[in-house]
């Protein structure tokens, strides 16, 4: 059995990724400050939704 090539991986992995990210929206005022937050925010939320995939559930916040 061949790996799956890596278009295949990246809609693979968007498809489970979007399905849990695209749940909520965080919109602040349009300051430099709030964009940063709403990246930061957004960032964490995928790292967390990355780990919560891989290891099914199983993460601790530190």
């Amino acid at each position: 059995m061949e790996d799956p090539d890596y278009e295949q991986l990246k809609k693979r992995h968007l498809g489970e990724y979007h399905k849990y990210f695209n749940r909520m929206e965080l919109s602040l005022n349009d300051t430099r400050e709030n964009r940063l937050a709403e990246m930061m925010f957004h960032y964490a939320r995928y790292l967390m939704i990355i780990k919560f995939e891989r290891f099914r559930g199983c993460f601790y916040l530190r």
